[in-house]
């Protein structure tokens, strides 16, 4: 038995049975991904890490892989990791960028897809949201819902522009576990903390 099984649902189970593609991104605060990795499980969850080039440089894909017990991605390969995890809506729940850096959301907002991280968000954008034409960042993944409804994306975006440096914007998720591109426009190279509240007491920040 792997380490990580042994704390399977050791707080609670309310995430049993969801998988969570977790992107790493290449800030210092990648070192809290072990933490995260573990209370996730400890709350039911399986968690799939996923490395830029720059977060191997700060954390070790082996101290990933032990705290999840899953294998990281670090690079893509002839498996399409990609299509294997995000390409279809049964595939994952919840795609997670921690630590999001400004580099990162600036390039899933604009379309570059160059790393592991940003090669996830495009593939779950395209199955979130398959007629667009761009590239772009969406913290849910897979699950089957459709991409955020209207009324969630064009009231977070309006406030995520209205937003000031330094402030944290809560965004209420209403049940939906995507973010569209829209949204992460706003918030490319801005000091701004966003909070997701996915309902049930969970919430999820990045900045």
């Amino acid at each position: 038995m792997h380490p990580s099984e042994e704390i399977y649902c050791d707080k609670s189970n309310r995430l049993s049975g969801k998988t969570i593609v977790l992107g790493i991104t290449g800030s210092i605060a990648a070192v809290e991904c072990f933490h995260l990795i573990r209370e996730l499980i400890r709350n039911g969850a399986k968690v799939i890490p996923v490395m830029t080039p720059a977060a191997v440089k700060l954390v070790a894909p082996d101290a990933m892989e032990f705290a999840s017990g899953v294998k990281p991605v670090t690079e893509m390969t002839g498996q399409t990791e990609h299509i294997k995890y995000l390409g279809d809506p049964s595939d994952a729940d919840l795609f997670l960028v921690y630590p999001a850096t400004a580099n990162t959301i600036s390039k899933m907002a604009n379309g570059i897809d160059d790393t592991p991280v940003t090669t996830m968000a495009t593939a779950n954008l395209t199955i979130s949201n398959p007629s667009s034409s761009g590239g772009g960042s969406s913290s849910g993944g897979g699950g089957g819902s459709s991409a955020a409804t209207p009324s969630v994306s064009d009231k977070a975006a309006k406030e995520l522009k209205n937003a000031k440096e330094g402030s944290t914007v809560t965004i209420d998720m209403k049940g939906e576990t995507k973010l569209p591109a829209s949204v992460t426009k706003e918030i490319a190279g801005k000091d701004v903390t966003v909070e997701l509240d996915m309902g049930g007491g969970m919430v999820w920040s990045f900045n």
